[in-house]
């Protein structure tokens, strides 16, 4: 009697009838691993540092990333480990300025050509940001001055006096305009 097999088990369709066969895997892992390996030789497109390299047939081009560097190409920010420590998000940052001694609070926000610096008169006064302050485009923060905690800093404002906590500041000079529970 014949045995019914399904023609994916077997090797063939003619063999259904006459018994059948064990499957063949025509793509086992292994092979596929090995392909994988062969052509990541010969091909690749990875990131290395702050660059895009490209390989073809094993020959290695390396391309600048328009991205990988852009704080250090677009910002001023001399002590930028002690930014990224702090977990400060820079939105669009092109045109940021952070003097070396201002301190910055947790989680801060800090959008486009935003100028954290000193007084001119006393370039050792800078100003010390709380924890979750957002510091709108085209701001300037400077002098010996605190920012509290949660304050949110209008675009365009210059601020030059401290801020109490849970404070919305804007202007030129910036006022508060608003303290949230």
């Amino acid at each position: 009697m014949a045995k019914l097999v399904d023609a994916h088990d077997s090797g063939s369709c003619g063999e259904i009838l006459g018994g059948s066969t064990p499957p063949t895997d025509k793509y086992n892992r292994a092979d596929i691993m090995e392909k994988h390996r062969i052509i990541k030789k010969f091909f690749a497109l990875y990131k290395e540092n702050a660059h895009i390299t490209l390989k073809l047939f094993g020959i290695k081009m390396t391309f600048k990333w328009f991205l990988a560097n852009q704080l250090e190409d677009c910002c001023c920010i001399p002590n930028l480990e002690y930014v990224k420590a702090q977990n400060t998000r820079m939105i669009h940052p092109i045109g940021i300025v952070i003097h070396p001694g201002v301190r910055l609070g947790k989680n801060c926000q800090i959008y486009q050509n935003v100028t954290l610096g000193c007084d001119e008169k006393a370039p050792g006064n800078v100003p010390e940001l709380g924890d979750n302050v957002k510091v709108y485009a085209n701001s300037i923060v400077f002098g010996k001055i605190k920012i509290g905690n949660n304050v949110t800093i209008g675009a365009g404002s210059v601020v030059c006096h401290d801020v109490p906590d849970n404070a919305v500041v804007f202007g030129n000079p910036a006022k508060v305009v608003k303290i949230n529970k």
